[in-house]
C-alpha cells in the first residue's frame, strides 16, 4: 500500500485475506512462505482469516495483526501525520478513474 493503514493504533503496510481458518499449521506454512516476506520488504501487516482462528496465531508475530473481519476502526496514515478516516470509493470515482486511464 503506498500509505499505510492506522488500525487499532498499529500502523499496516499490508493486507493478506485468507478465505480459511487460521490453525497453527496453515499460519506457519503462510509465515514462512509469504508473511515473511511481506514483513521483510512492506513491516507489519494484517491478515484476515475470514473463517476463524486459534488465538496461538494472533500471539505468534507481533508485527502480524490477525483478525477474522475487515477493521472498523482503520484510518490512512498521511505525510503529515494526521490519520484520515478510510473510505471506500464511491462507483462514481471509480467510474470516473477508469475513463481517465483509458
Amino acid at each position: 500500500m503506498p500509505v499505510p493503514l492506522l488500525v487499532g493504533g498499529r500502523a499496516v503496510h499490508w493486507i493478506d485475506s485468507k478465505a480459511t481458518f487460521g490453525d497453527l499449521a496453515s499460519h506457519n506454512e503462510y509465515s514462512s512462505h509469504q508473511f515473511s516476506a511481506y514483513l521483510n520488504r512492506f513491516d507489519a501487516g494484517l491478515v484476515i482469516y475470514w473463517f476463524g482462528f486459534v488465538d496461538e496465531v494472533a500471539a505468534l508475530d507481533p508485527r502480524i495483526l490477525v483478525l477474522d473481519h475487515f477493521p472498523e476502526d482503520c484510518r490512512l496514515m498521511q505525510g503529515s501525520g494526521s490519520p484520515t478516516l478510510a473510505r471506500r470509493a464511491a462507483p462514481s470515482e471509480v467510474e470516473a478513474a477508469s475513463a481517465t486511464e483509458q
